[in-house]
């Protein structure tokens, strides 16, 4: 067709070509866009119907936090106490060293994932030769709580939930932390009890960083271990002489009795200042043994009960 005969026929001015290109761009954005919500909805459903199990309290009560609900979890050492009413019908799987869960038991279950901990690496090769998913993604450090807690959220949970107990532990931390100005800060040894041979939380033990948080003066700094503790001798502690000694007894529920005791009124530390002022504190909370989301609480307690500076 001839275009100089039918001038209605003619392509357009490049002014044209360029506006019908600017609507179809825009079009296309627009779509992409309100596209978005459905991808993102769809992402975050398919991961809530992931089957998890998690083996550690903080994974499992982050969960139950966010609007996810594991299949099954690892017993807690801290018990009922500090476990989310939500999880209190979820199947509980008994954990043992160096593997952590059954294997059979796990394999019955058939998670898609296994939110686990450095304690119970070796059974991680296990799982994933079961073709399972395997993560660590407790916190390491007091400070560490408000990320993991988004990263185990964002991954299975909701995120309006996710992002509503992020700033609620942040505010808890903060209020633990600042509510009242840290005037006192005393040396603090940490001892782990294990029969009658102590074992000293060093700086990147869980324990160690809600201490530090709380404003007390973390001695064994010097020491390393990628568990977070190192036995010692009595002459260490008394060579350390700390103004304050926290004790945590662990071994067999038959045996916390007789060690704590022992944590009490051990004679070899009688020279140093914790002892001499009254200041060891024997403790059963196992919250300074494994990560939690009420950080804020324990960080808290150590100023009000074991510093004395709140």
């Amino acid at each position: 067709m001839n275009s100089r005969m039918y001038p209605h026929a003619q392509a357009g001015t490049p002014n044209d070509r360029a506006r019908r290109l600017t609507v179809l761009a825009f079009a296309i954005a627009l779509v992409a866009i309100l596209a978005i919500p459905f991808l993102t909805a769809e992402h975050a459903d398919a991961a809530s119907k992931k089957r998890i199990v998690a083996l550690t309290a903080f994974s499992a009560n982050t969960l139950a936090n966010v609007g996810a609900r594991p299949v099954a979890i690892g017993q807690m050492a801290i018990g009922n106490k500090g476990m989310s009413r939500r999880l209190r019908r979820v199947k509980q799987l008994p954990l043992s060293h160096p593997n952590g869960p059954n294997m059979e038991q796990i394999a019955t279950i058939d998670p898609d994932v296994v939110l686990t901990a450095q304690a119970w690496r070796k059974g991680s090769k296990t799982m994933r030769d079961l073709a399972i998913t395997v993560r660590e993604m407790d916190a390491k450090t007091a400070n560490q709580v408000p990320s993991r807690i988004r990263s185990i959220g964002r991954a299975y949970g909701n995120k309006r939930l996710t992002d509503k107990l992020v700033k609620k532990v942040k505010r808890e931390i903060k209020y633990a932390k600042t509510r009242r100005p840290i005037k006192k800060r005393p040396t603090v040894l940490m001892v782990l009890g294990v029969g009658r041979t102590p074992y000293v939380f060093v700086s990147n033990s869980w324990g160690g960083s809600i201490v530090k948080a709380a404003g007390g003066r973390l001695l064994g700094g010097e020491l390393r271990d990628s568990g977070g503790f190192v036995k010692v001798s009595d002459e260490y502690v008394i060579q350390k002489d700390p103004d304050v000694i926290i004790a945590v007894p662990h071994g067999n529920a038959s045996d916390i009795p007789s060690i704590s005791d022992h944590l009490k009124s051990n004679p070899a530390w009688s020279t140093t200042k914790a002892v001499k002022m009254g200041r060891v504190y024997v403790t059963l909370d196992d919250a300074f043994l494994q990560p939690n989301i009420d950080v804020g609480h324990s960080i808290k307690r150590v100023r009000t009960q074991f510093l004395k500076n709140w």
